[in-house]
């Protein structure tokens, strides 16, 4: 025969078995094992994740900030098919540009040169669909630099200043 008592604070008690039962003990017992798996890897991607961008955020604090590309004011005054315009247009260096006057078109492009004085500006002029001309030029700012395209059945003359904007 065997005798149950049933104490307060969940405490299991068997009397004349072979073993006397502690569900805390078990409960101890139980959390020294190892998670299971889907808990570990969940575990182990968070600490890779936390880690990872850490290393990150530590090398973009060091980084030199990105620098802008310089801009220019480029004024143009061009002569074409009989006819004169001006154009003032805004350019950051790289980026392509074009101006049109009757059947001729000009698509340039301004560069910063070696030295803070210099600009390269280099394009192509076209007449109609054709490409006239691929000037590459040297120039100094604020100065002025002429091209001049065609004979004199059909001149064409392209005056540009080019200005740094700050």
């Amino acid at each position: 025969m065997t005798i149950h008592a049933f104490i307060p604070y969940r405490r299991h008690y068997t009397i004349g078995a072979s073993y006397i039962h502690y569900p805390t003990k078990e409960h101890l017992m139980s959390l020294q094992l190892s998670p299971n798996g889907i808990v570990r890897r969940f575990a182990g991607r968070c600490v890779a994740t936390v880690l990872a961008g850490s290393f990150i955020y530590a090398l973009s604090a060091h980084a030199e900030p990105v620098t802008a590309a310089p801009e220019y004011a480029v004024a143009m005054a061009l002569e074409a098919g009989g006819e004169k315009s001006e154009h003032h247009v805004m350019a950051k260096a790289g980026e392509q540009f074009s101006i049109a006057s009757g059947d001729w078109r000009v698509e340039m492009t301004v560069r910063q040169g070696n030295t803070p004085i210099d600009v390269w500006m280099a394009g192509k002029v076209f007449k109609g669909s054709n490409v006239v001309s691929a000037p590459k030029m040297l120039a100094h700012v604020n100065e002025k630099a002429v091209i001049k395209v065609g004979d004199s059945s059909d001149p064409f003359s392209l005056s540009m200043v080019v200005s740094p904007q700050l």
